[in-house]
């Protein structure tokens, strides 16, 4: 139950920082975007932070409220979100819930088809997919402002969302803010998701040692040892 635990949340970090899960149909809202991956795909790093707000309605009360963060380099990549942190390299993945002390550790999946907020060559496919699912109801993107080269697209005729709206700074290819206002007839009953994005940088210069699997664990003897940091935290291993 408590490895049910962690995984339970590692998909709720995926629910708020998802960007996109359908696919990209509009011309103009498909070249911006495919400047932004492009320019990801390039980066050596990238830095992110993300003030993340969830309200029980559009202009209605607050019912969760945190900051994440997603640190990327070609080391590794480091997310948090608010008491959750997940870290994955090339070779091992470590969730970590630092309010309940417990941290996981596997061995990274070669083959690993699911969206993950940390995994951004993942995010960049999504984003690149043409998805046979939910967008086969023909979203529609319309282009509600352009304001020298910040571009706020709405996108309506997704199951269970009312409407999207992305603002992307075209001239620095840059994500800004993406809402969502989830339909009352489906899942999240006309919630309102806000997701600001107070840093997207490309070319972080990170400190050295801020990727290194030894902030977590180490092996010895073929046996996972937990960092001195984490010490009093309960280890779960698959």
């Amino acid at each position: 139950m408590e490895l049910i635990k962690l995984k339970r949340m590692k998909n709720i970090i995926v629910l708020f920082l998802i960007l996109s899960s359908f696919a990209i149909k509009a011309q103009d809202f498909e070249n911006d975007m495919t400047a932004i991956i492009s320019q990801m795909d390039s980066a050596s790093s990238i830095s992110m932070s993300i003030d993340v707000k969830l309200y029980g309605k559009k202009g209605g009360s607050k019912v969760y409220s945190s900051v994440s963060t997603v640190d990327y380099s070609q080391k590794g990549t480091i997310s948090v979100l608010g008491d959750m942190e997940t870290y994955i390299s090339s070779t091992h993945e470590v969730i970590i819930d630092h309010e309940d002390k417990r941290i996981l550790v596997q061995k990274s999946k070669k083959d690993n088809t699911d969206f993950s907020d940390v995994n951004l060559k993942e995010f960049k496919k999504l984003l690149k997919s043409e998805n046979k699912g939910e967008v086969e109801q023909k979203a529609v993107y319309t282009l509600v402002s352009d304001n020298d080269g910040i571009k706020t697209y709405s996108c309506t005729g997704v199951k269970n969302i009312e409407e999207s709206r992305f603002v992307l700074d075209t001239k620095k290819n840059k994500l800004l803010k993406v809402t969502y206002q989830y339909s009352e007839e489906g899942q999240y009953k006309g919630q309102y998701c806000e997701l600001n994005y107070t840093k997207f940088e490309y070319g972080t210069d990170f400190s050295k040692g801020y990727f290194d699997s030894k902030k977590y664990f180490t092996i010895a003897d073929g046996q996972y040892v937990i960092s001195e940091k984490l010490n009093n935290y309960k280890l779960f291993v698959e």
